[in-house]
């Protein structure tokens, strides 16, 4: 007979000074004072009565503002959070019950869904939540039922999402997706192995280079990078460089650029390497970030408004580049180069300028603001 465990989320709260917010809303913000919050654990939670388990299994997942140092946590996080340890119960015919306010939240038996398809994301929308199954197999996707094949565009970014960290993305046509929670084996390897390519903080970045690429000769190799492009439902083999020696990847920025015209802006975190006697990277900071991924609005470039700011929305809905970054150098640019550029290349840069500063404009966090007048002190 299945015994029954019941867990007080309010109780662990209550004693690790945590705010316990009853609803499913996604925690942007600070509730308190506004401010952003970090994802975090609270790992070896102390649980009363129960035999010892893995610390890895008594975590709870909260948020933490980084300006007030408040922490919440929900109830998704909190299903969320004790996920394995309720597996491992299960294990010994011990039901995990958590109790969160008045609710009562029981995890059910494994099935065997989880085998059969490739994984599972959870993603709020229009204040709904809504779970994705994925499957490997086109044919079988049934997107009535929210099952949909892994090359969908939904699925892609979700991934992407998952693999830089970040809270959510944005499709083009449908709106802002936030990530809630996710599992899978499968899909769990591969947010894994898309985080080696897209992951800036991961040991293994790609390099762009120009001209010719100066490494350890002998110790290279050409290898095959599947990667997702914002023109592209599948993803892209893309011939990039391995260094077995130092074990660097590096892709020279004339093939970037082939691929990304032919299928769009490529998911994929750029690395600029400088190279003495190249022009192409020479005094670039984050303006060279920009210009590798492909932006210009010089003379020979010749790119029209609707390329130029096509790509700059693709930076921001993908997360490679957020929108404050590339408005800033945006601005330092129209405001350094007045009597280095022509007046077309400024009047560009002043359109891509305005067209960002309009992007996504209904949909930032607004606040009530009073224009002071900077008083010069008097001598």
């Amino acid at each position: 007979m299945e015994e029954k465990f019941v867990l007080s989320i309010d109780d662990i709260c209550k004693r690790y000074k945590i705010e316990l917010i009853y609803d499913n809303t996604f925690i942007q913000n600070c509730p308190r004072c506004g401010g952003q919050v970090e994802r975090k654990n609270i790992s070896n939670i102390r649980i009363s009565n129960l035999k010892s388990t893995p610390a890895a299994e008594r975590r709870l997942k909260i948020c933490q503002c980084s300006t007030c140092a408040s922490k919440f946590t929900n109830k998704v996080l909190v299903v969320s959070s004790f996920r394995k340890l309720a597996r491992t119960l299960e294990e010994d015919h011990i039901c995990l019950e958590l109790h969160i306010g008045e609710e009562k939240e029981k995890y059910k038996k494994r099935r065997n869904i989880e085998e059969k398809c490739f994984g599972e994301i959870w993603m709020k929308h229009g204040g709904s939540i809504q779970k994705y199954t994925i499957v490997e197999d086109v044919k079988k996707q049934n997107s009535a039922m929210n099952k949909l094949w892994i090359g969908r565009p939904k699925i892609q970014y979700a991934i992407m999402a998952i693999a830089a960290e970040k809270a959510g993305f944005r499709l083009r046509g449908e709106g802002n997706f936030f990530i809630e929670m996710w599992k899978g084996a499968q899909l769990e390897r591969e947010i894994k192995e898309r985080k080696k390519l897209c992951d800036p903080q991961s040991k293994v970045n790609v390099i762009l280079y120009d001209g010719k690429l100066f490494c350890h000769p002998g110790f290279g190799e050409s290898v095959t990078a599947l990667i997702y492009c914002t023109r592209s439902n599948s993803p892209v083999r893309m011939s990039i460089h391995h260094c077995r020696k130092c074990d660097k990847y590096y892709i020279n920025a004339t093939s970037y650029h082939q691929y990304a015209r032919k299928y769009g802006l490529p998911m994929l975190r750029l690395v600029v390497r400088r190279q003495a006697g190249s022009g192409y990277f020479n005094d670039w900071n984050k303006e060279s970030e920009l210009a590798a991924y492909g932006y210009s609005a010089s003379e020979n470039n010749g790119a029209i408004d609707s390329d130029r700011q096509r790509l700059l929305a693709d930076l921001v809905d993908s997360g490679l580049m957020t929108k404050s970054e590339i408005v800033a150098w945006l601005e330092f640019l129209i405001r350094t180069r007045k009597s280095l550029d022509s007046l077309a290349v400024q009047k560009r840069r002043e359109n891509d300028l305005e067209f960002l500063n309009h992007y996504h404009i209904n949909e930032q966090r607004f606040v009530w603001a009073k224009v002071t007048p900077n008083k010069k002190r008097r001598r």
